[in-house]
């Protein structure tokens, strides 16, 4: 993330004309998103509630662990357009759609990227709950084809420049939503909709699910949510070969 220092330097240098033409782009991102509308903001006190990163927090150092993932995945990114990373762990009870929430705000962070969060837990989803979003229509509805305007179902969180497609009102088997067509539409869209958002997706266990392992292809980089102590070395290890080195953004151990 670029330092407040760094971009006051660059926008001195952007009058001056002795900005480069990447440090200038890094201004206009900054500028388009700075009008972004919220129409909520969420107080620290209803942030602690849920569970959400934010800089006021008493617990810095969980604060420290996300800002470090969404760092990496920022390094790891070809250049500024949004990419499509998806959070998935090896078994159940994981915790990875806190980890999902809180990467998703991480990033929301950095006042030069917006983050898309993304509920793809069908049968069982989370983020409507937490985020208040309960009873929206989401991906479901857009897949089924009921609603097409995907604009419409996205919806804001109470968190600058973060917003969260839901996972829709039916409770259908995951697997079969992620081997639909429209799947695929949907994060090409998603991918091209914004040049500097990045989609985070809230995604099921790899081995309890095929349509997970599916996903992958989709994606640009996963991050790896492992609960401490409950996983054993050889299936970590396989998980991490099904992913491949190249898309391994970082492994969080979840406490």
């Amino acid at each position: 993330m670029i330092s407040k220092l760094e971009k006051a330097i660059m926008k001195t240098n952007d009058d001056l004309g002795v900005v480069s033409e990447a440090e200038h782009r890094v201004l206009e991102l900054e500028s388009e998103l700075e009008n972004m509308s919220e129409p909520f903001l969420l107080d620290q006190k209803k942030l602690d509630k849920k569970k959400i990163i934010h800089g006021g927090m008493k617990d810095q150092q969980i604060l420290k662990n996300f800002a470090d993932v969404s760092y990496q995945i920022l390094q790891r990114a070809d250049s500024m357009n949004g990419q499509v990373v998806m959070v998935t762990s090896i078994s159940q009870k994981s915790g990875v759609s806190y980890v999902s929430r809180n990467l998703a705000a991480a990033i929301a962070m950095d006042s030069t990227r917006s983050s898309l969060l993304l509920d793809c837990h069908f049968s069982r989803p989370s983020q409507q709950k937490v985020l208040g979003l309960g009873g929206k229509k989401g991906i479901s509805e857009f897949i089924s084809n009921e609603e097409s305007d995907l604009g419409s179902l996205i919806q804001p969180v109470g968190i600058h420049r973060m917003r969260c497609l839901p996972a829709g009102k039916s409770k259908t088997s995951d697997s079969l939503y992620f081997k639909h067509p429209r799947m695929k539409t949907l994060l090409s869209h998603l991918r091209q909709r914004y040049a500097n958002r990045d989609v985070i997706i809230d995604c099921p266990p790899l081995n309890n699910d095929f349509g997970s392992k599916m996903l992958l292809d989709y994606c640009d980089q996963v991050v790896l949510v492992v609960p401490y102590g409950k996983v054993k070395d050889a299936e970590l290890n396989n998980a991490l070969a099904m992913i491949g080195s190249e898309k391994i953004a970082g492994v969080v151990m979840n406490k």
